[in-house]
């Protein structure tokens, strides 16, 4: 007669003890084993990995000598030396305290800046000569033990862009701190932060650890503006009904003004009819002119090695015309000129201010033949009432023969040459960039 047993022969054995620190594998729901389980808080979104660097070393074997190490390893030897000769106990003393001190110093230097990564935030546009931030977020990957004195700097070519170096005292844990600096562009156009360094010479100063990151970053360095000294542009509306005489011969403008009574001597046309059967009396439309409501920048921009100064002025004092004009709900185009035609059609707004900004950035002096023969690849058809400006470095027989293209092609024109007594009582260039961005070293 057979025993019975409490639990069913059908039942499944129970699972193998595990072995110690033994993770088990947990099915999916299409039944497939997956590894362990990820640590909690070790999952991160895209956003908060995005741009993350990872820091490696520069040189081989991480860490070189400093102009102080070398002397105190100088005087260690020295010691060393006299130590061996004199054979005193103090300084054989002496000599084992810089001996330690030195290895202490290779190691605790060899071991920093260890699994370390880091992001840059900085603007897509800057103004030049205007400060602006830039902010390193560094961040640790290991739970014990810190890292001291940080020295975070960009690696740059000289003459474009001066970035301050930045400092992080400490950083323990896995830890994540954040470091500002101002930076300031000394040039318009297209610029570029290649790579970032991060160094220490914790803890005594003797030996010296450079990590770098590629973490290439582009932004748009406009071109400063100036002041305005007397008003250049033009004025934002005039009335065409301002004589009776002239009003019989101009064109029919395309915005109303008001309405008024009729004057002998009106343009019959403008008659409004509605407005006068219901009153009884002949009332007439005033019309305002969009004459002075666009504008033009032209930029005579042929490059001239002893006038690159004067060509700067005139980018900024076109960016500064056409910048004043869109705060007067003007429309504003631009017209560069040199070997090729560079062109902004006429629009108002902010993002007519952006377009011609970063138009005027990019923009580069070119060796050019006569710029009037250009005028004729007019990308547009410019109106007869909208009003130009022209913008030259030279004062010769091109410069005229495109001033005489420019009048037959738009209403009126004022040409502005750079150097000259009208451009410097019309325009004040901006001020040059502060003292600490000449001095600055990067890299």
């Amino acid at each position: 007669m057979s025993r019975l047993s409490g639990k069913s022969s059908s039942a499944p054995k129970s699972p193998a003890r595990r072995r110690r620190g033994e993770r088990v594998r947990r099915p999916q729901a299409g039944g497939r084993a997956v590894g362990p389980d990820p640590m909690p808080g070790s999952a991160r979104t895209p956003s908060e990995t995005a741009g993350w660097q990872p820091l490696k070393p520069v040189f081989p074997g991480g860490i070189r000598i400093r102009v102080a190490g070398g002397l105190f390893l100088l005087v260690t030897a020295l010691l060393g030396v006299a130590s061996l000769t004199s054979e005193s106990n103090l300084l054989f003393l002496m000599f084992c305290l810089c001996v330690s001190g030195i290895a202490f110093s290779v190691y605790s230097t060899w071991r920093a800046a260890r699994n370390l990564a880091i992001r840059r935030l900085v603007p897509d546009k800057v103004v030049v000569g205007q400060p602006f931030p830039v902010r390193y977020e560094l961040r640790r990957g290991r739970r014990l033990g810190g890292d001291f004195a940080l020295e975070v700097r960009e690696r740059l070519k000289r003459g474009r862009l001066r970035v301050a170096a930045g400092f992080v005292p400490v950083i323990s844990g896995r830890q994540t701190v954040a470091v500002e600096v101002p930076a300031l562009a000394l040039a318009r156009g297209r610029l570029i932060l290649d790579q970032i360094r991060v160094s220490t010479s914790f803890p005594f100063g003797l030996f010296n650890k450079v990590m770098h990151a590629a973490a290439a970053r582009g932004m748009v360095a406009y071109p400063a503006l100036g002041r305005l000294r007397q008003e250049v542009l033009p004025e934002a509306a005039t009335h065409e009904m301002g004589s009776a005489q002239t009003s019989l011969f101009r064109r029919n403008p395309d915005e109303l003004y008001g309405l008024r009574e009729y004057r002998h001597g009106d343009n019959p046309q403008w008659i409004h009819w509605r407005r006068s059967a219901r009153t009884g009396d002949l009332v007439i439309r005033e019309m305002v002119s969009p004459r002075g409501r666009e504008l033009l920048v032209v930029l005579d921009h042929r490059r001239d090695a002893d006038r690159q100064q004067f060509l700067e002025d005139l980018v900024s004092c076109a960016a500064t015309l056409a910048c004043r004009a869109i705060d007067r709900e003007m429309r504003v185009g631009l017209l560069g000129l040199s070997e090729e035609v560079a062109a902004v059609a006429p629009a108002a707004g902010k993002r007519q201010r952006d377009r011609l900004l970063l138009e005027l950035a990019t923009l580069s002096g070119q060796p050019g033949g006569s710029p009037a023969d250009l005028i004729d690849r007019w990308p547009w058809s410019p109106s007869r009432e909208a009003s130009a400006i022209l913008l030259t470095c030279f004062d010769d027989a091109a410069s005229d023969a495109l001033l005489g293209r420019l009048r037959r092609r738009v209403g009126s024109v004022r040409m502005l040459v750079a150097g000259g007594e009208q451009f410097k009582a019309a325009f004040e260039p901006p001020h040059p960039p502060p003292r600490w961005a000449s001095g600055e070293r990067n890299g």
